[in-house]
């Protein structure tokens, strides 16, 4: 288990089973969304000029129904103790936003075969681009670039039982001009050994970072700072220990997991930070497409400092 952080629960012993954190999902999903229409008058209006702020609450979710193309900037803060994770998704043609959570909710099945399928018809009925996973300690900030159309924001907390908060947008003409990638970067690749961060240049502790997904299904970019003196092995033994179901040799972590929220297949997005410098675990949890277990529980965790 994640000790005193509340960055994770327990592990399925032996089986590589979901955490109570429910990156993609689990028990916070499987209760009916709450959907507020793209019409809605409480939240009439178009996004201002500048970054678009969202608090996360547990029952509301207040953005505007209309954003414009171009690159978009969202900025996410939470007064949740537990976290809460903003998603950006396009729904893939005929597909409902009730049938998507529903396909979500099952990546937190106990199978591993379970979660495998679920999480493969999820990539089969949206494009994920992007989020921000956020605590209340720290907020976060994405940025994407929209092409006209509509959209779907998902305002879920990954360790409580409360059913999602989800806002229709749509994307408009008005478009807002520029490349918003950022020099360094972030980028999940396949390996010898399976699925791996590589980085470049140098990760910012407060600033933007570019984020890559190079591989063939949706990977995210947690962040938790370290104790003082972590090693690589000691982040990686951590996440094995989960798991196996065993007591982790070391507890390594300080802090709720923040950062950018699952990206598909060959997307990027940009991850606006707002850490203190220092280490860092790198990790995603997404949930492997053959096996069904989280990808950092097969090794995708890396150490990296953010200066």
């Amino acid at each position: 288990m994640f000790a005193q952080d509340g960055t994770e629960g327990a592990a399925g012993a032996g089986d590589g089973g979901p955490t109570r954190r429910r990156v993609l999902a689990g028990a916070a999903l499987a209760g009916a969304a709450v959907l507020l229409p793209g019409g809605s008058a409480a939240f009439a209006g178009e996004a201002a000029a500048g970054p678009i702020e969202v608090v996360l609450e547990p029952d509301t979710l207040d953005v505007p129904e209309r954003v414009p193309c171009g690159a978009v900037t969202f900025h996410v803060t939470t007064p949740a103790e537990e976290g809460r994770s903003l998603l950006l998704v396009r729904l893939a043609e005929g597909v409902g936003v009730d049938e998507y959570l529903a396909l979500l909710a099952g990546t937190g099945a106990q199978d591993p075969q379970e979660r495998a399928a679920a999480a493969r018809a999820v990539s089969a009925a949206a494009d994920n681009l992007g989020g921000a996973v956020v605590s209340a300690a720290t907020g976060a900030g994405f940025t994407q670039v929209l092409t006209p159309g509509e959209y779907v924001l998902v305002n879920y907390g990954y360790a409580s039982p409360g059913p999602p908060v989800v806002r229709t947008v749509r994307a408009v003409r008005g478009a807002v001009a520029g490349r918003p990638w950022a020099p360094a970067a972030i980028v999940h690749h396949d390996g010898a050994g399976g699925k791996e961060f590589a980085v470049a240049g140098s990760p910012p502790a407060g600033g933007a970072l570019t984020v890559v997904n190079t591989t063939a299904t949706p990977q995210e970019a947690m962040l938790v700072p370290v104790v003082p003196g972590t090693t690589e092995e000691d982040v990686r033994a951590y996440f094995e220990a989960l798991r196996d179901g065993r007591e982790p040799p070391v507890q390594p972590m300080l802090g709720r997991p923040v950062g950018m929220a699952p990206l598909g297949a060959g997307r990027r997005a940009v991850l606006h930070t707002e850490f203190a410098p220092g280490p860092h675990a790198l990790f995603s949890f997404t949930v492997d497409h053959e096996t069904g277990i989280n990808h950092a529980l097969q090794g995708m965790s890396r150490l990296v400092g953010l200066a």
